[in-house]
């Protein structure tokens, strides 16, 4: 954004100089995440995952208060998809180290900041479904809205990884997207195949921790070498996510005050190869950008 916004608010056509503001001082702070956490090429470091989510934070607080005091109105959604774009791009900036989490490949120590950064993860993506289903009430919901099923999907991936933890939220987020599939949505009805096939893995996952007789199995299929189809997107998020697996942890000193306490739940490591590479390649190529 090289134009000044003075400039640009001087245009007498009756759009919300605030909302247009503050979306311009979002899109500086993605053009950083991208550059920064997103680039194949740049060196990843937690510390730098940690200084944009705290550049988003500090966004959120500086917000007029008119729109922290009024996410969803009767009148527009304008404050509604600023906060969802903004929880949009916390979940997109710390996915990285949720997939590393997940992928049973985090040794990081669990401090403070870490476990600040995921629990923000989740009330953005929790945030995300409430609102959506606040503008559903209100006559506000797109049904066939592009960003709508994309928030939906980012947000529900996100809670699917920490377990049965969000159920509740989790529910209502199918419930929204199955009536956009429903309704013809190309996006959400795409989103609604890969969720089912989710539920499927997920599935398989409690048959395999809970059945003995599966143990040998699993052995004999960990000893089958098969290499995947990858996508770019998948290639990248993998080079994304080995860099935060490996991190030496000097500058996050800071113990957590909750005993350690994991928000996100890694993947069983006696889980059958196939079914480990399905989940932590679907998670990886579905939805890794989502801007």
């Amino acid at each position: 954004i090289t134009v000044e916004m003075e400039e640009i608010t001087k245009i007498d056509d009756d759009f919300n100089n605030d909302i247009l503001k503050c979306n311009s001082e979002l899109a500086k702070i993605i053009a950083g995440v991208m550059r920064n956490i997103y680039n194949p090429t740049s060196i990843k470091r937690v510390s730098d995952l940690l200084n944009h989510l705290e550049k988003l934070s500090k966004f959120q607080q500086n917000l007029p208060k008119h729109i922290r005091e009024l996410i969803v109105s009767t009148k527009d959604r304008m404050s509604a998809n600023l906060y969802m774009r903004l929880n949009q791009i916390v979940i997109i900036t710390i996915r990285p180290l949720i997939l590393s989490i997940f992928n049973g490949k985090q040794n990081i120590e669990n401090t403070a900041e870490i476990n600040l950064a995921t629990k923000k993860c989740i009330t953005a993506a929790s945030s995300n479904i409430c609102i959506l289903e606040e503008l559903r009430k209100l006559g506000w919901f797109s049904n066939f809205g592009f960003w709508d099923a994309r928030y939906l999907f980012s947000s529900l991936l996100v809670l699917y990884m920490t377990g049965d933890t969000y159920k509740e939220v989790i529910e209502l987020g199918r419930q929204l997207n199955k009536k956009m599939s429903e309704l013809g949505n190309f996006t959400a009805i795409e989103n609604e195949i890969r969720l089912k096939e989710l539920d499927i893995l997920f599935n398989k996952i409690k048959e395999s921790t809970s059945d003995d007789e599966d143990q040998e199995f699993n052995k004999d299929q960990q000893m089958i070498a098969q290499t995947p189809v990858v996508s770019p997107n998948t290639l990248l998020m993998d080079d994304i996510a080995n860099t935060f697996s490996n991190i030496d942890h000097v500058d996050l000193q800071a113990e957590t005050n909750d005993g350690g306490m994991s928000f996100f739940y890694p993947l069983p490591r006696d889980l059958p190869i196939e079914l480990y590479k399905n989940l932590t390649e679907n998670f990886k190529s579905w939805d890794t950008f989502g801007l």
